[in-house]
């Protein structure tokens, strides 16, 4: 193996240049940091997504990485030799919502062991990173929507440079994300700057970065997510080596969800372009726990998650579907304007409501800011419906019943001899008396009436001066169309 002292003098990724410099300076090859690991199933692994914040909620999480290659050097005569390899590290990760819209994080890795140009490398730790994220915009209840965050965040030089496993001094930066979630996708994307301590090593310079980042994840179920993320850098200071200070790596993680907060995760990473902190490939297992899952906030307290809560930011019952049960909707059916009880209700909104009214009015908590449609029938032959709209206050509802003819009467009226009988009168008595005809019309010169009739069980009466009663009891079925043939005999 080449000296370490021949390959960190001459330190680079791969292809990069031969320049000499200071060899009293390193900088952080390590290349990964963990964003908030908590217990949502959406949110990329090291990529910050701005969803949904609730205060008072926490969560913490370690990572196991190893990491093949991360930076690697070459020596003059163009062999690449690894400067940090097989490192072996455990990420520690914890967040805190300090207010909805602020969260505070911290993450602290700990190498375990790592190989160098001289051999094995001991324990220690790398740079502790202070940060956070500030909440622009927040998403709709649920966590669904656009939401749009700031994420500042300060690097501690508490690693070893040396071993180019922390910065030779503080490091700072910033990152915009934004992030939509639309059913079962989420779409993130992270914008930023990190500005570096300055480097004088081989042909790097420690310059400051332009971060970018894109990801896409997938919930089939709100306990699993599986996440693919891009991330990588551009330099504001070209490479004298061109295209290796642009690193880019590709994460692909699942993380599961249980009921109570826990988490597991695990994933892999591949280098996809050279420089700086890209692995060759890294395997990722890691979990924790929190307070929240996805779809699990509870803004208003009420037992009723926010995206099963019609009322979010009211604690209400789980009847009315997280809704305030101190409204009331009072309904009553009137026929041609009195008060008629015994109808059959049924109020359909949020919730499904049947009743029979009464003498006084049937009351039902509802919700404010609810939509009901109540439709009410007595009997084969009275129904009504009527849609109203609570705002937040009591209403009443008033559903006005009216005649509903299903079936349809030919009545001809004749004398035994054939001839047209005058002054004819008919009338019914049926079983379901709203379910007689409405209007009967008067005869017309043939003797004949076309009129509508309830369905059910009826009997037509027939007189006239100088003939006998003709009484005749028929059954009528929807939509059925009878006739009534009435024979009249002379007294």
């Amino acid at each position: 193996m080449v000296s370490a002292s021949l390959a960190l003098a001459l330190l680079s990724t791969p292809a990069i240049a031969q320049n000499q410099g200071n060899d009293s300076e390193g900088f952080d090859a390590h290349g990964f940091q963990v964003a908030a690991l908590d217990a949502d199933v959406r949110d990329p692994l090291t990529l910050q997504r701005p969803g949904r914040m609730q205060f008072r909620d926490f969560a913490a999480g370690a990572m196991f990485e190893f990491a093949e290659e991360p930076l690697v050097g070459t020596t003059p005569n163009g062999k690449q030799v690894p400067v940090v390899d097989d490192l072996f590290a455990l990420n520690l990760a914890m967040s805190s919502v300090a207010h909805d819209r602020l969260r505070l994080d911290v993450f602290a890795p700990i190498f375990l062991s790592s190989l160098g140009p001289d051999g094995p490398r001991g324990a220690g730790f790398g740079d502790i990173r202070l940060g956070g994220m500030v909440l622009l915009v927040a998403p709709e209840s649920g966590d669904g929507g656009f939401g749009l965050g700031f994420s500042p965040f300060i690097d501690i030089p508490t690693g070893n440079d040396s071993n180019f496993l922390g910065q030779s001094n503080l490091a700072a930066g910033g990152v915009v994300s934004a992030s939509g979630a639309f059913d079962d996708l989420t779409l993130t994307a992270n914008t930023g700057t990190q500005i570096n301590p300055s480097v004088d090593r081989a042909n790097l310079t420690g310059a400051d970065q332009i971060t970018l980042g894109i990801a896409a994840g997938y919930s089939p179920i709100q306990s699993v997510g599986v996440n693919y993320e891009i991330r990588g850098a551009l330099p504001l200071k070209a490479s004298s080596a061109a295209g290796t200070g642009t690193p880019f790596e590709g994460i692909l993680t699942g993380r599961y969800v249980d009921a109570s907060g826990g988490f597991v995760v695990g994933g892999a990473a591949m280098g996809l372009t050279p420089g700086v902190g890209a692995a060759t490939f890294r395997v990722l297992v890691g979990g924790g726990f929190g307070t929240a899952s996805p779809e699990a906030f509870d803004t208003d307290k009420d037992g009723i998650v926010d995206g099963d809560d019609k009322c979010p930011d009211v604690a209400g019952t789980a009847d009315l579907e997280g809704c305030v049960a101190d409204l009331k909707l009072r309904v009553t059916t009137v026929l041609n304007g009195k008060l008629l009880a015994g109808a059959t209700v049924r109020l359909e909104g949020p919730t499904t409501h049947e009743a029979v009214t009464t003498a006084s009015a049937i009351a039902i908590s509802v919700g404010p800011d609810s939509m009901w449609r109540g439709s009410a029938s007595l009997g084969d032959c009275l129904t009504g419906d009527k849609i109203t709209q609570v705002r937040d206050e009591d209403l009443a509802m008033e559903i006005s019943l009216q005649y509903s003819p299903a079936a349809l009467i030919r009545l001809a009226v004749l004398s035994v001899n054939g001839n047209i009988v005058s002054d004819v009168r008919y009338r019914f008595e049926s079983v379901d008396p709203y379910c007689e005809p409405a209007n009967l019309p008067g005869l017309d010169d043939a003797g004949n009436a076309l009129f509508d009739i309830g369905v059910g069980e009826h009997k037509i009466i027939v007189d006239a001066p100088g003939y006998a009663a003709y009484e005749e009891t028929f059954s009528v079925g929807h939509s059925d169309e009878r006739e009534v043939f009435v024979l009249l005999n002379p007294k």
